[in-house]
């Protein structure tokens, strides 16, 4: 640093000015755009700061999304486990409280697969004369009233009487699904 020092003192005094000029000018120009730099650096760290802070809050969504959808599985697997439905006993049932005669029963279960843990239960119900408000009675009976069981109708078919207009003939699949013992 002496000898530094001692070759600044050597210099002529239009030298030394100049040499002091420019290492002012250096170390300005080092502090603005070291300045400028960090700055850069501080809103780019910033917007990349935003940035992780929205991703995580999508994918905080997303598996809440996922928790939701896998309780309700898991809900729906419960209800199908402990369903207690009798479908052809019920389906009678109701008829004979509601007093409608049911022409046809045929079971119309698909075979179950080796590995599926669950079978379905299908039934094609024919109805030869019923009023459409029995029919509704029927179908409420059957569906509204259930504590938990899941039954699905899959397909209806209501066609008009000839001779009588009041009255439709109802053919309908209803189904539940059960364990596969």
């Amino acid at each position: 640093m002496k000898s530094l020092w001692d070759a600044f003192s050597n210099l002529s005094p239009n030298d030394k000015r100049a040499l002091t000029i420019l290492i002012v000018f250096t170390a300005t120009m080092a502090l603005l755009f070291g300045g400028v730099g960090m700055r850069n650096m501080s809103r780019t760290s910033e917007r990349q700061a935003i940035k992780a802070q929205e991703q995580y809050a999508k994918v905080l969504n997303l598996a809440q999304d996922y928790a939701t959808a896998k309780a309700q599985k898991e809900a729906l697997q419960r209800r199908i486990r402990s369903s207690r439905v009798r479908l052809e006993s019920d389906i009678e049932a109701a008829a004979s409280t509601l007093d409608i005669d049911i022409h046809d029963m045929k079971n119309q279960s698909p075979a179950p697969a080796k590995g599926d843990a669950l079978r379905e239960e299908r039934l094609r119900i024919t109805i030869k004369a019923i009023t459409m408000d029995r029919f509704t009675e029927l179908m409420s009976k059957l569906l509204d009233n259930r504590s938990g069981d899941l039954i699905r109708v899959r397909e209806i078919s209501l066609k008009t009487q000839f001779d009588d207009r009041e009255k439709v003939k109802a053919i309908f699949v209803i189904s539940t699904w059960r364990r596969n013992s």
